[in-house]
Order: structure tokens, then sequence, then C-alpha cells
């Protein structure tokens, strides 16, 4: 009875000194560059759309040219939400307003060149393909996204 108690503790130790330094979760990884992104993105839509190289090679440009504008306001915004933090903690109500239409706009700009993106993709879809996609658009947009399916159209019909 003793041994278990002793023995359930050293596991559960070990277990934690054997992950990696940035521990089981990547905490330290780097984030995926925009190629890495979009080879994700195809192998993804090719898997569950079964692509022909064509559409392939097509849904990569327009992937390739999607994460193009999405970078030009990333920086842009990691800094007005830096910034939006710190007009929180002094009380700048005046500064919180311009910031946050700031955010808006830029989020509005990414969601306009994702939306560009699925509807490109979209059009170069077979019938089948499209009645495969279902209702949701959820592939078509990496994964999800704000009021495009989230994910949830996977062969939803």
């Amino acid at each position: 009875m003793k041994a278990r108690f002793l023995v359930l503790p050293l596991l559960l130790g070990a277990t934690l000194f054997a992950q990696g330094p940035g521990g089981g979760f990547g905490g330290n990884r780097t984030p995926p560059t925009p190629a890495e992104i979009v080879s994700r993105q195809v192998q993804m839509m090719t898997k569950f759309l079964s692509l022909d190289a064509g559409q392939q090679a097509s849904v990569t440009t327009i992937l390739t040219s999607e994460q193009s504008q999405l970078q030009l306001n990333a920086d842009k915004l990691k800094t007005d939400r830096a910034a939006l933090v710190d007009a929180i903690k002094a009380n700048q109500l005046g500064t919180i307003d311009t910031l946050t239409s700031g955010i808006a706009a830029l989020q509005g700009q990414n969601d306009s060149a994702r939306a560009k993106a699925a509807a490109a993709i979209y059009a170069l879809l077979t019938a089948d393909q499209k009645n495969k996609l279902g209702t949701g658009l959820g592939p078509l947009f990496g994964g999800g996204g704000p009021g495009f399916g989230g994910g949830r159209g996977f062969g939803r019909r």
C-alpha cells in the first residue's frame, strides 16, 4: 500500500520531466511560416475534398496571396493591440475608441481577404466537391473563422 503512494508521484514526476523544454503543449515553438500555413491548408482541403493536382496548384496560389494580405496587417494589429492594453491600463478612453476602430478596420480587411480567397476556391470546386463541403464553409477558411461555419461544416448537408 505504501509503495503505491510512493510509485504514483514518481511516475507523474517522470512524466512531467519527460516533456521537452517547451512542455508537452508547444510552449516554445515558433509560429508557422505563411508557406507552412498554406501547405497545411492545401493538405487538409486535398484530403477532405479530394482536390486534383490542378486544383491544388490553384488553391496554393490563392492561399499564398491571402497570406500576403494577412501579413500586411499582422504587425499593425500586434502594435495596436499592445497599445490598446496600455490605453486600458491608463484609462485613456479616447485612445481606446481610436484603437478599437483601427483594429476593427484591420480585422475587416482580414475577413475580406479570407472571404475572397474562399470564394475563389469555391469557384474551383466540382459539383461533387461542393456537395461534400455541404452548407458549412469551414474547410475553405482553414478550418474555421467567425461566422463562416467555424469548421462545423465538415460533411454537413
